[in-house]
């Protein structure tokens, strides 16, 4: 009978629990409150950004300092600088950077730098008394005018022996005169002396004590401004010469006119103006320059066997002479 009593109490405790438990699930699944799960559509899955697969979509830049723009020298990913580049809006697109451009190297700049161009004036005759070709008869108050000029002017008269440093100098022109005439004694000497210009004369070592030629005594004097030069023997067309026989104009004049002013002579200038391949090789033998009979303004870096004069003719005035040095006529 107590073991009836026993089983009836256990039936109606479990009984107990599983109507309370049956109750229970009814009311959590009755509505939308509680531990009930949220409905998700895929339009409620925009913005919501899931680190791992975000992960997978990230480009490691391998940039190294070879192949980053010039300009651009912070880490990758940065704009130049240690502040990271701020993320752009949702929606916008990203600009190209901006490169920041490379240096222009040192030999660039100076190839684009303008060549230094020097006035090499070309006289031959200072004198009134016309008595060959007029235009090579330069009357002596115009050229103290044009030396004038360029005193007025401050240019810098400067020597053969100063041509390979003219870029350094300011206004830098030579002047010259060809064949030695002893009006260049009487009638440029002194106006160069009053301006302290320093010349270039080019002789003949054939003609010096000729008449109307200078003469010894006159161009040891002169040595104090004027640079002698050579000019050959005796002004041949050396085209028409032989090899032996443009070697002879060539040295001989040279150790003449040596011997005579104790000056160093390695300037030449083409009797005629005229030269072809021989010519140059031999002139290279004994002279640094060798100048032509005009051509204009001497420019740094041409040949210097092939040096350009600015022809001055007689009855140029000071206006057109301007034009001359500065390359303009």
């Amino acid at each position: 009978m107590a073991s009836n009593s026993k089983t009836c109490i256990y039936l109606l405790i479990l009984l107990t629990a599983l109507l309370l438990l049956l109750q229970g699930c009814s009311f959590t699944g009755s509505g939308q409150e509680g531990n009930a799960p949220i409905q998700t559509t895929a339009d409620d899955n925009k913005g919501n950004i899931d680190i791992r697969e975000r992960k997978t979509d990230v480009k490691v830049r391998t940039d190294t300092a070879s192949n980053i723009p010039s300009g651009n020298t912070g880490s990758p990913g940065t704009n130049g600088t240690d502040k990271p580049k701020d993320e752009n809006p949702k929606g916008q697109t990203t600009p190209a950077p901006a490169l920041t451009p490379s240096p222009i190297p040192t030999g660039a700049a100076n190839a684009a730098k303008p060549k230094k161009t020097v006035p090499i004036l070309y006289y031959h005759s200072i004198n009134d008394n016309i008595t060959g070709i007029e235009e090579l008869f330069v009357s002596p108050s115009e050229f103290e005018k044009q030396m004038n000029f360029l005193k007025k002017n401050n240019y810098n008269i400067i020597t053969f022996d100063q041509l390979d440093k003219a870029a350094s100098i300011e206004n830098p022109v030579i002047i010259t005169l060809d064949d030695g005439y002893e009006d260049n004694y009487f009638n440029a000497y002194p106006i160069l002396k009053k301006n302290n210009f320093k010349a270039t004369i080019f002789l003949c070592s054939d003609f010096i004590d000729k008449p109307s030629i200078l003469k010894t005594t006159q161009i040891k004097e002169m040595t104090d401004l004027i640079n002698f030069q050579g000019h050959s023997i005796s002004h041949p067309d050396l085209r028409t010469l032989s090899r032996d026989e443009i070697e002879k104009e060539l040295f001989v004049s040279k150790e003449i006119i040596e011997g005579i002013t104790g000056q160093k002579v390695d300037v030449f200038a083409y009797p005629t103006g005229y030269y072809n391949n021989t010519v140059l090789e031999i002139t290279r033998k004994y002279y640094k320059y060798a100048v032509l009979n005009g051509g204009g303004l001497y420019t740094e870096g041409d040949g210097n066997y092939e040096t350009r004069r600015v022809y001055i003719p007689r009855n140029l005035d000071i206006q057109g002479f301007e034009k001359k040095i500065k390359g303009l006529k």
